[in-house]
């Protein structure tokens, strides 16, 4: 159970569909992910809660960050630190 002065903060990591095919394509371990119509599906059903994700989460684009930058940015936003990279 948390302390009732804990703040809840959700980080939402995004990638845009054809990035995420590419990349399961060339990761043999996936299980389910791999198959394109259930991603694809995946993607639809998420769309609207995305949307309509609170204003104050953190989400990022693992497209266009790499794993050193995107875990800088969670660091700097969870801390209230100065974002690098």
């Amino acid at each position: 159970m948390l302390r009732a002065d804990v703040a809840i903060r959700f980080v939402t990591l995004r990638v845009d569909l054809a990035t995420a095919l590419l990349r399961v394509e060339q990761n043999p371990t996936r299980g389910l992910s791999r198959d394109e119509n259930f991603l694809t599906r995946h993607y639809e059903e998420l769309a609207e809660t995305l949307r309509d994700r609170p204003a104050h989460d953190l989400c990022l684009d693992t497209a266009a960050l790499t794993l050193e930058q995107a875990t800088a940015r969670v660091v700097a936003w969870s801390t209230g630190a100065p974002a690098a990279g």
